[in-house]
């Protein structure tokens, strides 16, 4: 995980130059976003068209009607802390089955394993749930799981959506070219942005949502 957040941050200004040579060269063509393939939705769900040259869809999970429930202290009925064994069979739930279901080992400062489901990835330590992320759109060829806060912040909402959602409890950082967290009684939810918390356009957005440990104080806003 760790060395997935420091290629985000590192390339995040290549792909700013990238995104910027693209909506040029779509301007002076006449090409318009709407001819851009659209992500395989969840109905009733909205989400910032990907960008581009990554590649990024939204997947539903077939066990749950409408985006998953993220929890700032876990995932459905898989509470941060459970028992791995437990925990994993509650994400199954919810997620269906990952590829592997043994967690690949970490050495990731607090985390020592995780399992990669669907649009989403589990970490754990000492064979506890310990905190989940779910794909970014800052990530080529990521799979994003059609979700959303117990709130409703989700991955692609603008920062104006967030602070109506959260308020004052909703704060961003310069950190890592955009970050942010939002404060809950129950936890608190972080992430990174897709741009630098001041750009306005394009404006920055959501790129993912993460909660609980994630692993290195570095690899996470």
């Amino acid at each position: 995980m760790f060395k997935l957040f420091q290629l985000i941050v590192e390339t995040r200004h290549k792909f700013n130059i990238a995104l910027w040579a693209l909506v040029l060269i779509a301007s002076s063509c006449g090409i318009s976003s709407a001819g851009a393939k659209a992500s395989p939705l969840a109905a009733g769900t909205a989400i910032v068209p990907p960008l581009p040259q990554y590649n990024v869809k939204t997947v539903q999970s077939s066990l749950v009607k409408g985006p998953a429930i993220l929890k700032a202290n876990g995932l459905g009925n898989a509470d941060f802390g459970q028992a791995q064994a437990i925990a994993v069979s509650n994400l199954e739930n919810i997620l269906g089955p990952p590829a592997k279901t043994t967690p690949t080992p970490s050495n990731n400062c607090t985390i020592d394993g995780y399992i990669r489901f669907r649009g989403i990835t589990a970490f754990f330590d000492h064979a506890r749930f310990a905190g989940y992320s779910t794909g970014s759109l800052l990530v080529k060829n990521a799979n994003i799981l059609s979700s959303r806060t117990t709130k409703g912040l989700k991955v692609g909402d603008t920062l104006k959506q967030a602070h109506k959602i959260y308020g004052s409890d909703f704060r961003t950082s310069y950190a890592k070219g955009g970050s942010w967290f939002a404060f809950t009684t129950h936890g608190t939810f972080t992430g990174l942005l897709t741009q630098e918390v001041n750009s306005s356009n394009p404006p920055a957005t959501i790129a993912l949502i993460s909660a609980g440990v994630v692993g290195c104080p570095d690899s996470t806003p």
